[in-house]
């Protein structure tokens, strides 16, 4: 048995090697492609191929596996399972982050009080702890950031289907989620985007998360776009 993993992902020469050998198999070999964009594959591959739908895990199911490991309390399960969109490693991987996640949420909210009342001084608090953390948990804050935007963007749109919070994020989005809208939210994005490409380029950390802040202050101050 050929167990393969995202086969979309291939570069063109190795999907031209992988449909030779789809094409003249060893004897009594099965070849089991794993991909979760089968619109990706190499046509010529996915016509030699019969296809089977995996669906995500339940919900029940995935709090029942996770109950039987004994890893965690109730409200961790639950957060895990909200978290995991029916993926059993995600939400494995959420239980084995949460203190981590925690801090990460920490100070996010922390970041958002302060620029929403303008408070320089306890900002440039923020700035120096962050900058003292290393590059690698210095970009893991910022696409911590970005997730918890675009949750609070959704709830701010009513979709409450499509969030994925903790209980904490989401008691803390209910009150913050008005202040990100259609006015901002695009700009917000950007404005952490550029954030983390300029430390993973090896920016002076100060620097880029002093004005990722002062940004912020802007940007929360502005005001929803009326509806039509």
């Amino acid at each position: 048995m050929v167990v393969i993993w995202l086969p979309e992902k291939m570069n063109q020469p190795a999907a031209n090697k992988l449909l030779k050998l789809i094409e003249e198999p060893p004897e009594k070999t099965l070849i089991l492609m794993v991909s979760e964009h089968t619109n990706k594959i190499l046509p010529t591959i996915l016509s030699r191929t019969q296809l089977f739908h995996v669906p995500p895990i339940s919900g029940a199911d995935l709090r029942e596996g996770l109950m039987k490991l004994g890893q965690a309390d109730q409200q961790q399960i639950e957060d895990a399972v909200l978290r995991a969109n029916g993926n059993m490693s995600t939400a494995l991987q959420t239980l084995r982050q949460d203190d981590v996640e925690r801090q990460h949420f920490e100070l996010f909210t922390e970041l958002m009080r302060l620029s929403y009342a303008r408070d320089i001084v306890q900002i440039n608090g923020w700035v120096e702890r962050v900058a003292g953390m290393g590059r690698e948990r210095q970009k893991q804050v910022i696409d911590y950031s970005l997730r918890l935007l675009r949750e609070n963007f959704i709830l701010h749109m009513e979709n409450d289907s499509l969030n994925y919070m903790s209980a904490k994020e989401s008691e803390f989005s209910r009150k913050f989620s008005p202040f990100i809208h259609e006015g901002n939210v695009h700009a917000l994005a950007e404005t952490f985007t550029l954030a983390g490409n300029h430390i993973e380029a090896n920016g002076n950390a100060r620097i880029i998360l002093m004005d990722l802040s002062i940004r912020v202050i802007r940007l929360l101050m502005q005001k929803a776009t009326a509806a039509n």
